[in-house]
């Protein structure tokens, strides 16, 4: 289990281009996926947004917010923000009869956020959902502070107008985004095989708590 960082890269504009496999769970729709943070203008206003792109086994998610207004970068546990009520009563249930079955449910995983003072402020953007050290988020965490709030000012002074700093000047050509390569082929049929797996066991449990099998 881990985040592996690549190299950072930079697009045409010279926007930093921060990319990492991640390893899942079954629960984040795993078992390994890219995420890639960068920069991108708005199509319409020009307003220089800080982006975020993941590829996981039911397609891509893309997330935008103002990079004028990101704050900062932090680390909330998955299950603390995604579980429903009735899912904890479910998976405490089931740890009870069968622990390792209920040990397969709990989320593990671990969010990074990136925080913003827009009209959203109380919703952090969740980047990622990945099984990794301690060691592994912090060298994440650093990456994406350096690149995209200690760094910002050299990138925006670099490509626009004093009068107005997140705006990607009219008169420039727009920068592509970037796309990432896709998962090799053997990602689904490992995840494929977790499902199963589980699935089969969530069966067996169901079976046993009905009396129709006996251990």
């Amino acid at each position: 289990m881990a985040i592996v960082l690549e190299k950072t890269v930079f697009d045409d504009a010279g926007f930093p281009i921060v990319s990492w496999w991640e390893d899942r769970d079954i629960i984040g729709m795993g078992p390994r996926t890219r995420v890639w943070c960068y920069v991108t203008p708005d199509p319409t206003t020009g307003t220089l947004l800080f982006a975020t792109t993941g590829s996981d086994r039911v397609g891509d998610s893309h997330n935008f917010r103002p990079w004028e207004l990101l704050q900062g970068f932090g680390h909330k546990a998955a299950r603390e923000l995604y579980p429903e009520p009735h899912h904890r009563v479910v998976v405490e249930t089931i740890s009870n009869r069968l622990p390792l079955t209920g040990k397969l449910l709990i989320d593990h995983a671990v969010i990074t956020t990136a925080d913003f003072t827009d009209e959203k402020q109380s919703v952090p953007m969740h980047l990622n959902r990945a099984i990794a050290s301690e060691h592994e988020r912090a060298l994440l965490h650093d990456e994406l502070r350096r690149n995209f709030l200690q760094n910002r000012w050299a990138f925006v002074d670099a490509n626009c107008a004093r009068t107005a700093p997140f705006v990607w000047p009219a008169g420039k050509k727009p920068f592509v985004s970037p796309k990432a390569p896709a998962l090799p082929l053997y990602y689904d049929w490992i995840g494929t095989t977790i499902a199963v797996a589980i699935v089969g066991l969530l069966a067996v449990f169901i079976a046993w708590f009905a009396g129709v099998l006996h251990f």
